[in-house]
């Protein structure tokens, strides 16, 4: 009985896998993007890269927002979104939930006192909590700059920090970009 168990959990972790691979955005790579000149920032903005470097077993997507505006649902490993941002005070901030910490609270709460009684409660409430949209990262845009900001795992959730050129080239180089058109990026 147990290694039925066990051969299910595999096989659904396998499929959970191949679908997340096989499906998604499949927009250029960064190397590819960056050899045709479209990752250059706008005359009057600053150009903003957010990448999560591949990884083969995380597929999860996570929602990130700048200054408190929602720019993309589909963030996940091995993606990077661009984002065209006024000069200023830029506010990152992600979460892997739907952002609103009642909610998400919620849900995994009563998830956990079902499939896990008292016990599943107060191990997963608290992380739940722990997920909520929160500020990552802050960044003063200048106009004609471009920024690099690394998604990538922390403790217990996403966190994001900003990164040179250098270092971010060989974390993003094979990152497929989710919003390739130049002309219709998000406005800060």
């Amino acid at each position: 009985m147990k290694t039925h168990r066990i051969l299910a959990l595999v096989a659904a972790a396998c499929a959970i896998l191949l679908t997340s691979c096989a499906s998604g955005p499949k927009g250029p790579t960064y190397t590819e993007a960056k050899q045709t000149g479209a990752l250059v920032p706008k005359k009057d903005k600053g150009l903003v890269l957010v990448y999560w470097k591949p990884h083969p077993l995380r597929a999860a997507f996570y929602r990130v927002y700048a200054n408190d505006e929602l720019i993309t649902t589909k963030m996940r490993l091995g993606h990077f979104y661009a984002y065209d941002a006024a000069p200023g005070e830029l506010r990152l901030a992600s979460t892997g939930g739907s952002g609103d910490a009642g909610k998400d609270v919620g849900t995994v709460a009563a998830g956990s006192l079902i499939a896990g009684g008292p016990l599943g409660f107060a191990i997963m409430a608290p992380l739940a909590y722990a997920a909520r949209k929160k500020d990552r990262a802050g960044l003063n845009i200048v106009p004609s700059e471009t920024y690099y900001v690394e998604m990538y795992t922390g403790f217990t959730r996403e966190q994001m920090r900003q990164v040179s050129k250098e270092a971010a080239e060989k974390g993003i180089e094979k990152c497929r970009w989710l919003n390739p058109t130049q002309g219709t990026l998000p406005q800060s």
